[in-house]
C-alpha cells in the first residue's frame, strides 16, 4: 500500500520543525549525533522530499490550467472566424437578394439558417466564456494559495509575504514569455 502524500501543512509543519531542530543545533556546542538526531535528521530530509514533491505537483497544475487557457483561447478566436465568415456571408445572401430581387421566401429561409447558427456561435461564446471566467477565478485562487505558502512567519506569529515574493510568483504562473 503506497504512502499517502503528506498534506501542505503537514510539509510546513514539518519544515518547521526541521528549521528549529538545525538552529538549535547550530547554536549549540558542537556534539556528536545520537540516534534521535539521526531520527530528526531523516525526518527533514523526508520532509525536504515532500516540499519537492509538492512543489511538482504545482508546477504541473500550473501547467495545466495554462493549457486549458490556451485552448480555450484557440477556441474562442476559432468561433470568432467562424462568426466573421458567417456575417461575411449574410451579407453576400442580402446582397444577392437585393440584385436578383428573387424567392424571397426561400432567401429568407437561408437568412434564418445563418441567424440562427450565428446564435448559437454566440451562446458558445457565452458558455465559453464563462468558462475562461472560472479559469480565471481558479487561477486566482491558485495564486492566492501559493501567495500563502510563501508567508513567512516571524518569532510574534505574524504572516508576511514580500514584494519580490509576489513579483517572483507573477513570474513564475505567467511565465517567461508574457513577461515582455
Amino acid at each position: 500500500m503506497p504512502d499517502k502524500k503528506p498534506t501542505d501543512a503537514e510539509i510546513i509543519k514539518a519544515l518547521d520543525s526541521a528549521d528549529l531542530f538545525l538552529r538549535d543545533r547550530a547554536n549549540s556546542k558542537p556534539a556528536p549525533l545520537n540516534e534521535y538526531d539521526i531520527e530528526i535528521l531523516l525526518d527533514i530530509a523526508k520532509a525536504c522530499n515532500d516540499a519537492f514533491d509538492l512543489i511538482n505537483r504545482t508546477k504541473a497544475r500550473e501547467i495545466h490550467y495554462r493549457r486549458k487557457v490556451q485552448n480555450q483561447r484557440e477556441i474562442i478566436n476559432s468561433l470568432q472566424e467562424k462568426i466573421n465568415r458567417l456575417q461575411v456571408e449574410n451579407k453576400e445572401l442580402q446582397d444577392l437578394m437585393v440584385k436578383y430581387n428573387g424567392d424571397f421566401a426561400k432567401k429568407e429561409a437561408e437568412i434564418e439558417k445563418l441567424e440562427k447558427v450565428e446564435h448559437f456561435a454566440d451562446k458558445t461564446i457565452e458558455a465559453l466564456q464563462k468558462e475562461l471566467k472560472t479559469a480565471k477565478a481558479e487561477a486566482r485562487k491558485e495564486f492566492a494559495e501559493r501567495l500563502k505558502e510563501k508567508a513567512d512567519y516571524n518569532y510574534f506569529g505574524v504572516s508576511a509575504v514580500y514584494e519580490t515574493d509576489i513579483d517572483n510568483l507573477l513570474k513564475e504562473m505567467v511565465g517567461a514569455e508574457d513577461n515582455g
